[in-house]
């Protein structure tokens, strides 16, 4: 057992083991390790998740707003558009919760005159809560088969969506002796 002359022969530096000579306390470069391998884990830990928090962000992303939609293509006129305007009316998300489900109106001036027809225009997805993305579109659409594709150019969105880019690809059918439409998004976005 120590003794005190032992005990404070010691001093705050030294330390006692029981029946055994005095030895040093190595506190400083033990709290100095001890913060420098917190230091690396802490960084460690913000690396390793930096990148699946982006990969996941973009799965929640494309997961709203990919999946089946239908829809109603209605033909129309427009002076600054010399060959079909056209505009579709979609509904996505049916069943699901928003704001993975909404509406979509595309509005485009498809030229009849190439196989197959191209056009291009604009869109706006409203989700059911009033969020919007918004952009371009580029259309390819197959006749007589009423086939097509769009793809949506997003280049803005309103609330949560405000930073979101990529593009969503709508592959589709048009019944044209009714008008209208199923098909498929498949969404590519990302928050910038």
């Amino acid at each position: 057992m120590a003794t005190r002359s032992q005990t404070e022969w010691a001093g705050p530096s030294m330390t006692t083991d029981v029946g055994h000579r005095p030895r040093r306390r190595m506190a400083r470069n033990v709290g100095i390790r001890g913060v420098l391998a917190t230091l690396a884990m802490v960084a460690l830990a913000l690396v390793t998740t930096a990148v699946p928090a982006q990969a996941g962000q973009s799965d929640h992303l494309n997961g709203l707003f990919s999946g089946p939609f239908v829809g109603i293509g209605v033909l129309g006129s427009d002076p600054d558009c010399p060959f079909f305007h056209v505009t579709h009316y979609d509904t996505y998300g049916e069943g699901r919760p928003p704001p993975a489900s909404g509406t979509t109106e595309m509005v485009a001036c498809v030229d009849i005159r190439t196989v197959p027809w191209s056009g291009t225009g604009t869109f706006t997805i409203t989700t059911r809560t009033g969020a919007t993305l918004f952009g371009t579109v580029l259309e390819s659409a197959a006749f007589p088969a009423g086939a097509f594709e769009n793809t949506f150019g997003v280049t803005g969105g309103t609330r949560q969506f405000r930073h979101v880019r990529g593009t969503i690809v709508v592959t589709g059918f048009v019944d044209r002796t009714v008008g209208t439409i199923v098909g498929t998004y498949t969404a590519s976005l990302r928050k910038v």
